[in-house]
């Protein structure tokens, strides 16, 4: 590869007119331009204009695509597209945080690492966990059914190949507290997008990665009642960044070794922002991008949309503290939501979203 501008994520300086000499699919020398000699019979890629960086690792990224649908909430696996839209826009390794088919995912993950499909390295987590209370809103969701045996539920998707379990809304802290248990006795990992349990909670039991930073955080809403779920809501917009009580939370999740995803793209406003955000419009069909149009048109700048907002600079506000601090920051894009949020242009979005924040 010749004459690129290379970028070594690591806040190094910017190099420019750079050669790459790739052997064995691994680099094997990067020097000023010219100053390489390719062989005779080397493959050339003239990389004038373009600019590398290395492979994006993302942490919370889904193979389907979803949006609302008629009250309810339509989940669309996207086998043979999404790998390769993660790769081209530069991610070489994700992490799905919940699978709606984890048996596809599991089988996607195998063709790549076998050199049959195009895709990225895939760490495969378990579909959601959690007990009955959102079928209605997402009918895919694979819940706990009454006196369901939790252990064996989660040993049979780790002997499959899941690396890490994604416990959902609905989980009592009796459930995660087993969860947790069983599953680092098998040195796989517990991540959360939790509204039932607070983080405090899930903090003190043990739990690995909080899912979506502070934005699914249910410790400031008033008088919860314990182990029912309840939506965060304007608790968050209320809560000023230097709050005695937000301060407390970020102190435990660091002394407690939690991780936090940072997932902005899926909490994007449509004021001041595409409709599709990275570009990723020319990805949609027509009559799906009409949909998001019509959506777009009857929400930006509502109440729903400005209060959106206010939200989204303010988790800005709290990441950047929690990472100040010394907490732990990971990111993914969480194609979920509105529709909007569209695999590779998405994930190319939030290296921006990054810079904002």
């Amino acid at each position: 590869m010749k004459n690129v501008t290379l970028i070594d994520g690591i806040g190094g300086e910017t190099k420019y007119n750079q050669d790459i000499l790739f052997v064995n699919n691994r680099i094997f020398a990067i020097e000023k331009s010219g100053e390489i000699d390719f062989q005779k019979n080397a493959l050339i890629i003239d990389g004038t204009g373009k600019t590398v960086i290395p492979g994006l690792i993302m942490i919370h990224e889904h193979l389907f695509h979803a949006k609302p649908f008629f009250g309810s909430f339509k989940a669309v696996h996207m086998t043979n597209t999404f790998p390769k839209m993660y790769l081209v826009g530069g991610v070489t390794t994700m992490r799905t945080a919940g699978s709606i088919k984890a048996t596809t995912d599991l089988n996607l993950k195998s063709l790549i690492d076998e050199g049959k499909r195009l895709g990225p390295t895939i760490d495969v987590s378990t579909p959601h966990i959690e007990r009955e209370g959102l079928e209605e809103f997402i009918p895919q969701l694979q819940s706990l059914y009454g006196d369901e045996i939790i252990e064996n539920w989660l040993h049979y998707w780790f002997d499959k190949g899941a690396t890490s379990v994604k416990v959902y809304n609905n989980l009592t802290k009796d459930d995660l507290k087993e969860i947790i248990r069983i599953s680092h006795a098998r040195n796989i990992k517990v991540i959360g997008h939790l509204c039932s349990i607070t983080y405090q909670e899930a903090a003190e039991l043990g739990i690995d990665n909080l899912e979506h930073s502070f934005m699914a955080s249910t410790d400031f809403v008033n008088n919860k009642p314990e182990n029912e779920y309840v939506f965060a809501g304007s608790s968050l917009n209320d809560l000023a960044e230097d709050d005695p009580k937000l301060l407390a939370l970020v102190k435990l999740l660091i002394e407690k070794n939690v991780t936090l995803t940072y997932t902005p793209n899926v909490f994007e406003p449509f004021a001041n922002s595409e409709i599709v955000p990275g570009g990723g419009a020319k990805a949609l069909a027509l009559y799906l991008l009409d949909q998001l149009q019509n959506t777009h048109d009857l929400l930006v700048n509502s109440p729903r949309d400005s209060s959106g907002l206010v939200g989204f600079k303010k988790e800005m506000k709290r990441v950047q503290m929690f990472y100040k601090m010394g907490g732990k920051i990971t990111v993914g894009t969480d194609p979920t939501g509105s529709g909007r949020t569209i695999a590779g242009y998405s994930n190319q979005r939030l290296i921006e979203l990054l810079i904002e924040t």
